[in-house]
């Protein structure tokens, strides 16, 4: 029986747990009495809850009215009749397996003994449960020799990454393919110019138990680079050449503000405001900002540094929204930089990011003050608060006159801010010419990759 089985193609039978159903997945490449040979993909979807007679029926009608559509038959044809007669069968042994048995309680039977054997006309299959499946494989639409690729989208279910096959292949018209590459990534080489490339997976799971082989093809050539133009940013890079030495990170954080302000006993004072105010609670509470932050420390000596990066709210009408989270992000670095001061640990605090606020505005002075006027209007936005900070702050690159360049808008909305008491300033890497900006609509451009201007600046500690 074993031996036979062997011969046997594979039909596979899963459990699509997401959605409490299961599927019943084969190909038909069999000869049909009055048909012909019938080549076809059948997926056969029920939920686990129906039973075996069910699944079979199901197949009969997906198989009739391929039938009837590749065939175009009538009700009253032969071929209907032989449409009807489709041999569906699951059988353990010799025995057909009963037809009011449920679904869920025939997976339990296959996980404890696999000898199930699914028949469709004179095709037989061995049942495979839960063997690995590729859901879906994409490759970049742009593809240049000499740049490693990988699938942008690759998900498989019941599959083992690390231990799964992934092949390369070339072709200049689709039809014959030449292997290239073996591994999930393949660095493409310039004789791979104008063919397109195909990636064939095979899935296997921690048992090594094989899937079903999934492929996909690039929608376009390979292509030859073009030269790159000369952009401005790269005159920017001769002041960036060496790298930050003497630091092995000690403590990395992210968190989202709106979650952690109604979380956090640190924001106490600052929620119980907001939440007084539906309008701020509301407009605060939908923004998904973040505050990164990670703390680093010198090699041979107990200085620290925090360095944080945020990105605040957009819209230029909530000057009092920006204003809440900066002063909840540097409440949390107040508190975080408190943990780590004990003993004789020095810790300096750096904050910087995209704040979303022309130097005009109310953050900016809260940012370099350390506290705003109650009675300002974007603190009487928001109800009676004090908002301040312990940190003695300054701008290392001062406020440039633009920092965001768009056809839109243009001026300083980034920002490097240190602890003056602390950090010192050694040079400030020159921001691109106004003369130069104009040449183009906005940013961004072939030449300037982002609508914003990245600030740089060499920092030193100040002994203490």
């Amino acid at each position: 029986m074993e031996e036979d089985r062997q011969k046997y193609d594979v039909a596979y039978f899963r459990e699509l747990n997401h959605s409490d159903q299961c599927e019943l997945h084969f190909f038909i490449n069999t000869e049909v009495p009055i048909f012909g040979i019938v080549k076809e993909e059948i997926k056969a979807v029920r939920q686990r809850t129906d039973t075996v007679s069910s699944l079979r029926q199901h197949i009969k009608n997906k198989l009739q009215k391929i039938f009837q559509e590749k065939f175009d038959f009538k009700d009253t044809d032969k071929e209907y009749q032989q449409a009807n007669d489709i041999i569906v069968s699951l059988k353990r042994g010799n025995k057909n397996i009963k037809n009011t048995l449920v679904l869920k309680n025939f997976i339990n039977a296959l996980e404890e003994d696999g000898n199930v054997i699914f028949q469709v006309f004179d095709q037989k299959f061995t049942v495979l449960l839960n063997a690995p499946l590729v859901k879906q494989m994409q490759l970049p639409q742009i593809l240049y020799a000499n740049f490693t690729i990988q699938p942008i989208k690759f998900h498989a279910i019941f599959t083992n990454n690390n231990d799964s096959l992934f092949y390369w292949h070339k072709s200049t018209n689709k039809v014959t393919w030449e292997q290239v590459g073996k591994g999930f990534k393949y660095l493409i080489k310039e004789e791979d110019v104008d063919h397109y490339l195909k990636l064939v997976c095979i899935p296997l799971n921690i048992m090594k138990v094989k899937g079903p082989t999934g492929e996909v093809i690039s929608q376009n050539k390979v292509e030859m680079m073009g030269t790159l133009p000369a952009c401005p940013f790269e005159k920017r890079h001769e002041f960036t050449k060496k790298k930050l030495k003497g630091l092995e990170q000690v403590e990395s954080k992210h968190i989202v503000l709106s979650i952690e302000i109604q979380s956090n006993k640190t924001f106490g004072y600052i929620w119980n405001v907001i939440k007084r105010n539906d309008e701020v609670r509301t407009a605060f509470l939908k923004q998904s900002t973040s505050l990164q932050v990670t703390v680093l420390k010198m090699k041979g000596n107990n200085k620290h540094l925090i360095i944080a990066n945020t990105h605040l709210f957009y819209h230029p009408d909530a000057d009092h929204i920006r204003l809440l989270q900066v002063n909840a992000a540097t409440t949390y670095l107040n508190n975080l930089k408190q943990r780590y001061l004990r003993g004789d640990i020095d810790v300096s605090v750096i904050f910087c990011g995209d704040f979303n606020s022309c130097p005009e505005k109310s953050l900016f002075p809260y940012m370099i003050q350390g506290r705003i006027n109650p009675q300002h209007k974007d603190c009487l936005k928001i109800g009676e608060i004090l908002l301040y900070h312990q940190f003695i702050f300054t701008s290392s690159c001062g406020t440039p006159k633009y920092t965001n360049y768009t056809p839109d808008y243009k001026g300083c909305l980034d920002y490097i801010f240190i602890e003056t008491n602390k950090i010192k300033v050694q040079q400030v890497v020159p921001l691109t010419e106004e003369e130069e900006l104009n040449k183009y609509e906005g940013l961004p451009n072939d030449y300037f990759p982002s609508d914003h201007l990245a600030l740089v600046a060499d920092l030193k500690f100040k002994r203490t």
